[in-house]
């Protein structure tokens, strides 16, 4: 029953100490509550005496204990008064944290993924003391592997609902998480004593050498006052070299390794850096789910902020490493997705070039296509590439016999296109040539050579290596201030500066559109032409008009000279092209070494060693290094480690062959 409210009684009034209110209202232990803000009365509490209080039990005087108990007896039952109980120690306690305990009631974001919300407990102001070392460290570990491990949970879940990636990846990430953990040997005991320890040692190593400590100092009590927080960072510094930031992301890509999806290490790379997977700026989300931590001194912008995106090279050396030191037996990639996948890119007809390939993956097996620790070992996408060049050189015969020197001499043939694409790749052509179905190879070979040129020539100058933030200025500021600065607010000064910047950029830039509307149209009215005089030297060439000039045009054009010009600039261009990617040229092969698959190898000019090829390999191989994103020099060693494995097995299918005739021969 609910004690009454507060009555004013001779002149005496209650006040509340916050809000100033006069409105009080009784409850069950005995306390007045303020009606306007809720707290409790600590000047006033609402007793009430009955015959126990005076006699007590058995005629004997009362005993007034706030945590003595009395037993209702069977008259109190009928009896038209009402009996209070006096509050319990407990009920005292838990009044007074009744804010507190309402507020934890409260379910943390930390909690969706399986962390336990003791330490996100609300705290006093002034309450952070890092002179207890051990918590500090202990808390700072604890915080850091939490966090490392939702950030896992957040890349994982992107790339399950913005990329298709299989939901397997999410049970494989956290498994591999926490065996990666639990043998870095983080959580061990004796962790914190040796950081302590090493931390100690590095002091006095320190202060050794500049001379401030003349004796060896044992104990902590003797070094400076902000020894408690070099430990603290020294064990920051020990937990990123143990678990770095970046594990999180060789792990998810360990993960889409292990359930065989078509994500290469240059995706992940990507995509970290366009924002789309949670890593450079994590901490914000990172900071609304841990919540605030007692003892440790770091803010989720010092702990999870990394200073930099590892290549794609590092992050799959990384993946290896994982797995090789949690003792997991990882498979060879896909082949079939990611040839499939180089093959769409290109504009290739997958159909014909697939199956080919696929048996060549088959009957080698490398061994390149595991994934290896070493960082100086060859990409396995780079591997995938190779694999589909020598494909492609097999299928189309591209052997050196000069197809592509050969397409320049007809400059009136649609299908020429080395003079087209030095600059840029036309729009038109890329269009056209998206999606091919198959060449007429049955009918002629060479032709067939020359369209899949033509369709490599287009691809290499539209492929992208760009960034979506990087197409203008605005999407370039928006990057820099979400993602680069995320989480700094500028002050009122620089807000009113970035808003007078940006009135003057959107002046500007309304200026230079009209300006470029007032160019177009004064070039468009100085080009247009008089009443009866011809628009252009085409419209002479169709309509007649002039014929003495049309022959004349058409005989320097037509001329063998002017041909030969066109055909020497665009192999000075090839020529230019393949020395800036550390290639030297070579001219076509002769007719009588036409037959048989060609070898490169390295050649040794004016002391050095350097890759030749034809034009044609070359059109072909800087495609590919372009879409696979790899050195065009690093490709060219893939491709001819694979050649030579090729030779490899095929000698030995000779011995077995012949070993076999000579044993079941008759003697």
């Amino acid at each position: 029953m609910d004690s009454p409210p507060w009555k004013q009684e001779n002149g005496r009034s209650l006040f509340c100490d916050i809000c100033g209110c006069e409105d009080f209202k009784g409850s069950d232990d005995g306390f007045f509550y303020c009606l306007q803000c809720g707290s409790q009365s600590q000047n006033v509490v609402d007793t009430q005496a009955d015959a126990d209080d005076v006699y007590g039990e058995g005629g004997v005087g009362a005993v007034y204990n706030m945590f003595y108990h009395r037993a209702k007896g069977r008259s109190s039952l009928s009896s038209s008064k009402p009996n209070f109980k006096l509050p319990s120690k407990e009920d005292i306690l838990g009044s007074r944290t009744q804010s507190a305990v309402d507020s934890s009631k409260e379910e943390p974001l930390a909690s969706h993924y399986g962390f336990e919300d003791g330490l996100s407990s609300p705290q006093d102001f002034g309450t952070r003391d890092y002179k207890d070392t051990e918590k500090a460290v202990g808390e700072t570990r604890l915080r850091y592997v939490q966090g490392l491990q939702l950030m896992l949970q957040l890349q994982c879940e992107a790339l399950v609902d913005k990329f298709g990636v299989s939901a397997l990846i999410c049970g494989m990430a956290i498994t591999i998480w926490l065996r990666y953990v639990a043998v870095s040997r983080v959580f061990d005991v004796d962790w914190v004593e040796r950081v302590i320890n090493d931390a100690r040692v590095a002091a006095s190593a320190r202060s050794r050498e500049k001379n401030y400590v003349k004796e060896k100092q044992e104990t902590r009590e003797n070094f400076r006052p902000s020894f408690e927080l070099k430990v603290i960072y020294a064990s920051l510094a020990s937990l990123r070299r143990m678990i770095p930031i970046y594990s999180t992301l060789a792990i998810s890509f360990l993960s889409c390794h292990l359930a065989r999806e078509a994500v290469l290490p240059t995706d992940i790379y990507k995509w970290v850096l366009e924002a789309k997977l949670p890593y450079l700026s994590a901490f914000i989300e990172l900071e609304k789910h841990l919540g605030p931590f007692k003892f440790c001194p770091f803010s989720s912008r010092q702990l999870f902020r990394p200073t930099g995106v590892i290549s794609a090279s590092l992050l799959e050396a990384t993946g290896a490493s994982i797995a090789q030191s949690i003792g997991l037996r990882t498979p060879s990639v896909n082949f079939y997705a990611i040839a499939q996948r180089y093959l769409k890119s290109l504009s290739l007809p997958v159909a014909k070039i697939l199956p080919q390939a696929c048996r060549l993956y088959e009957w080698s097996l490398p061994s390149e296509l595991w994934l290896s620790s070493c960082n100086y070992a060859l990409p396995t996408r780079a591997y995938v590439m190779a694999i589909l060049i020598v494909a492609i050189r097999i299928l189309y015969n591209i052997h050196g016999q000069g197809i592509w020197e050969r397409s320049q001499i007809d400059m009136s043939n649609s299908t020429s296109f080395g003079h087209k694409h030095h600059g840029a790749a036309q729009e038109n052509d890329a269009t056209e040539l998206s999606a091919p179905k198959d060449f007429p190879c049955s009918q002629n070979s060479e032709f067939c050579t020359k369209e899949l040129l033509q369709i490599l020539d287009t691809a290499y100058h539209r492929i992208s290596t760009t960034h979506e933030y990087s197409k203008d200025l605005r999407s370039y500021l928006k990057y820099c201030r979400d993602v680069i600065f995320a989480g700094l607010t500028p002050s009122y000064e620089e807000g009113k500066l970035i808003e007078r910047l940006w009135d003057l950029y959107d002046k500007e830039e309304i200026e230079d559109e009209h300006i470029d509307e007032e160019t177009e149209f004064f070039e468009l009215k100085g080009k247009r032409p008089r009443i009866g005089e011809p628009t252009n030297l085409s419209k002479d060439f169709k309509e007649g008009k002039d014929g003495e000039q049309a022959s004349k045009c058409k005989k320097i054009c037509t001329s063998p000279s002017s041909s030969r010009a066109a055909k020497n600039t665009s192999r000075e261009h090839m020529k230019f092209d393949m020395e800036d990617n550390g290639f030297q040229y070579l001219p076509p092969r002769g007719l009588k070494k036409a037959d048989g698959y060609l070898h490169y190898s390295r050649q040794r000019i004016d002391g050095n060693l350097i890759f030749v090829a034809h034009a044609d390999y070359y059109i072909l191989l800087r495609a590919c290094a372009k879409l696979a994103q790899v050195d065009p020099r690093i490709l060219h060693v893939g491709v001819l480690k694979f050649e030579k494995k090729l030779e490899w097995i095929e000698q030995r299918i000779d011995q077995s062959l012949i070993l076999l005739r000579s044993l079941f021969s008759p003697s």
